[in-house]
């Protein structure tokens, strides 16, 4: 019997042999990206193939144009840029199964341009943003409301701090703008990995400062221990419908703990403290030196060690947060 390989994405069954063909429809972007294709490890190639199998001619292409321009970075870099491909897709592949949202291609790419507010290259970004920017607007997983599109845009740091740069705040201010300008219907952004300890303050509502981005939705998805991932919502977008989902049922006893600790970090408001993590202190030496500066990691391996780090002391912290207990080991 002829080997088969499962699509990850749409469940649907290819042969083993020649699977990418069949995945890409048999049209010209498999063989004018090959080289791509033949770039990227075996395991992540099919990957690739079965998230863009089902895109249209010309998505399929800008994706394939995006990988392709990831070849030109350092290892690590392109590591990571592959996984933020692999999440949108996912992403693209779980609203269309959900069947909560509708995915239309027809707002994939630019949907508009909007002027408005922002920082400038190196301004000081507890101040307010008085810049005047131009920008357009895209969006990565392409939902339609009544015709118009709903922002949800997905962003994967595992090195970086998420809203700790410039063009983070400038991203959600655009929206905004978006949102305010009716370009689309709403904006949704959803975060995985590193946040700063700083942007949840900076993009919420206190008694004494509105938010500066009232509009947008902020979505946090944590990886679980089993692999799984949980969505939870950070801010709450005013007068506008955030993102329909649901998380899946939890079988695992240590995922239900991690997840009770991450709420109740959320409540108290420790979360961003965390998910920064800023101590290494049972990392050796020279890890860390690099989980304090982990853009300068300089290959795969080590930034497996680092990720690995990174993850067992956040489910540490959260475990603490929700049972008062560690999965690592104490030290006197």
């Amino acid at each position: 019997m002829a080997k088969t390989h499962r699509n990850a994405f749409t469940g649907q069954y290819y042969p083993e042999s020649g699977f990418q063909l069949e995945a890409m429809g048999n049209d010209h972007v498999v063989e004018k990206y090959k080289d791509v294709l033949d770039a990227i490890p075996t395991h992540e190639q099919r990957v690739f193939v079965d998230g863009i199998a089902d895109l249209p001619t010309d998505l399929r292409e800008i994706y394939c144009k995006r990988m392709g321009n990831l070849l030109k970075k350092e290892p690590v870099a392109r590591l990571t840029g592959r996984r933020g491909l692999f999440y949108e897709l996912e992403h693209i592949a779980k609203i269309r199964e959900s069947g909560l949202e509708t995915i239309d291609f027809s707002t994939a790419g630019n949907i508009g341009q909007v002027t408005y507010n922002g920082y400038s290259k190196h301004a000081y970004l507890n101040a307010r943003p008085d810049t005047e920017l131009t920008s357009l607007v895209d969006c990565d997983v392409p939902i339609s409301r009544d015709g118009k599109p709903h922002m949800y845009e997905l962003k994967s740091y595992s090195r970086k701090l998420y809203g700790s740069l410039v063009s983070n705040r400038n991203q959600l201010l655009k929206y905004e703008q978006a949102v305010e300008d009716s370009v689309v219907e709403g904006a949704t952004i959803q975060l995985q990995g590193r946040l700063d300890p700083q942007f949840l303050s900076w993009a919420t509502s206190t008694r004494s400062t509105p938010s500066p981005v009232p509009h947008v939705e902020i979505l946090y998805d944590l990886v679980l221990p089993s692999g799984a991932t949980y969505i939870t919502v950070l801010k709450t977008p005013e007068q506008v419908d955030g993102l329909r989902f649901e998380n899946p049922e939890y079988e695992e006893e240590l995922d239900k703990q991690v997840i009770e600790g991450l709420e109740a970090a959320k409540k108290d408001g420790s979360l961003s403290s965390i998910l920064a993590l800023r101590d290494f202190r049972d990392a050796s030496a020279e890890m860390q030196l690099y989980m304090e500066d982990p853009m300068s990691i300089p290959s795969v391996e080590i930034y497996a060690t680092y990720e690995g780090i990174w993850r067992f002391k956040i489910y540490d912290k959260l475990l603490a947060k929700g049972h008062d207990k560690s999965i690592l080991p104490q030290h006197a």
